[in-house]
């Protein structure tokens, strides 16, 4: 029992293991990317955790449509993830709407912040700071390269995904973002 605990063990950090001798196999990228985005979507769920306890259980936490609207990402992010890793092809397509959002969004984060002048009044300043814009851009290559991974041959292979349903995936979420 000892033996496959390690042997486990072994075969996690070697998902993790930046030097390769081969290229990693659409299992292994699909189980790291569930990973990456299953860790993402935990720490998105216990950042609002305090918030969410307020909603639920204080009195003064209303319910209405734009609460909706706050807790969708929160249930959207780990239910595609899940649906990824299960190999569902429903999976695939939420996860690459989500990129291609994600990727245009941060674009025009990186436009605004780019053309953004101070105010000049320290206090608002400081009550909203400018995120830099460097970040933003490992963030967009973030989206970018995740998508990247998620279009390669073997990875569409595994989940049925044909060309016309990457050119539908992309063209309908471009044009709804």
């Amino acid at each position: 029992y000892a033996n496959l605990i390690i042997k486990k063990i072994t075969s996690l950090i070697d998902l993790f293991n930046p030097v390769q001798n081969q290229d990693l196999s659409a299992n292994r990228l699909i189980l790291l990317i569930s990973i990456i985005f299953g860790g993402i979507s935990l720490f998105a769920l216990f950042s609002q955790l305090s918030f969410i306890k307020f909603v639920i259980f204080n009195d003064d936490g209303r319910w209405d449509s734009s609460m909706l609207f706050y807790f969708l990402p929160l249930i959207f992010l780990p239910l595609t993830t899940y649906l990824f890793w299960r190999l569902k092809k429903i999976g695939w397509i939420l996860l690459c709407g989500y990129l291609i959002y994600s990727s245009i969004g941060t674009l025009v984060l990186i436009i605004m912040n780019w053309n953004r002048e101070p105010l000049g009044i320290p206090s608002i300043e400081s009550l909203f700071p400018q995120t830099p814009t460097l970040n933003l851009i490992l963030l967009l290559f973030f989206y970018l390269g995740t998508l990247w991974v998620l279009l390669k041959e073997q990875i569409r292979l595994k989940f049925n995904i044909n060309t016309i349903s990457v050119v539908l995936t992309i063209s309908i979420v471009a044009l709804l973002s």
